[in-house]
């Protein structure tokens, strides 16, 4: 917490500070981080009943048989109890480890975290997107409108667009769009202030440019 306070306060987080992110994991965050953006605190109880407890290290877990298996390679015998050992130490500061415990971490964790390095990144969503250089792309918004203008001046055609919101869910489509300039309307369509992106498939290629809606 309070590396994210000096975080803020130099800067470093002013990329996605103002993003406006309402993903679940965002709100959660805000809810309980003191409004220091960027920060998702792990709220622990001291009760030794809650998994959460005394959790050192909440993307890890071990099981007895992983550390008897361990014991066996380094050449101790089983009957050595060193793999018991082994896991009752790390069960000591872990007493709330396992499996599910450690990817619900992990997953809370990617799901804050990536969103803002695609957006800091400008990077390209979805699995199958090429990546390639956006020079020739402009797109044009202005919140008195109700449409923004994608603009191109490469020497391909434009064969389709696609506003997509910060999860990659589709929001509209525009097919067979004007080669080089197209409107794309807002009318009618539930948009929220934030990031959203625009795809424009040319050809053999595709390019992902941000978009923010205020």
């Amino acid at each position: 917490g309070e590396v994210i306070r000096w975080a803020n306060q130099l800067g470093n987080n002013n990329c996605f500070s103002a993003a406006g992110f309402t993903d679940p994991y965002t709100l959660r965050a805000n809810s309980i981080n003191g409004g220091q953006e960027g920060l998702f605190p792990l709220i622990q109880s001291p009760n030794p009943l809650n998994p959460a407890y005394g959790h050192a290290g909440p993307w890890e877990w071990f099981d007895l048989g992983a550390t008897q298996q361990l014991a066996l390679a380094y050449g101790y015998p089983l009957a050595s109890l060193k793999g018991d050992t082994c896991f009752m130490n790390s069960y000591a500061t872990n007493p709330g480890m396992s499996k599910s415990f450690a990817l619900a971490y992990i997953d809370t964790i990617m799901s804050y975290v990536n969103p803002r390095i695609v957006f800091c990144r400008n990077l390209p969503t979805g699995i199958n997107e090429v990546s390639t250089n956006s020079t020739g792309i402009t797109i044009y918004n202005s919140p008195a409108k109700n449409y923004f203008t994608v603009s191109s001046t490469r020497t391909d055609a434009m064969h389709k667009i696609e506003l997509m919101d910060i999860k990659g869910a589709v929001v509209t489509i525009v097919n067979n769009p004007n080669a080089f300039e197209q409107r794309v309307s807002k009318s009618g369509l539930d948009l929220n202030k934030g990031v959203f992106f625009v795809r424009i498939t040319f050809g053999k290629e595709v390019i992902t440019k941000k978009l923010i809606l205020n």
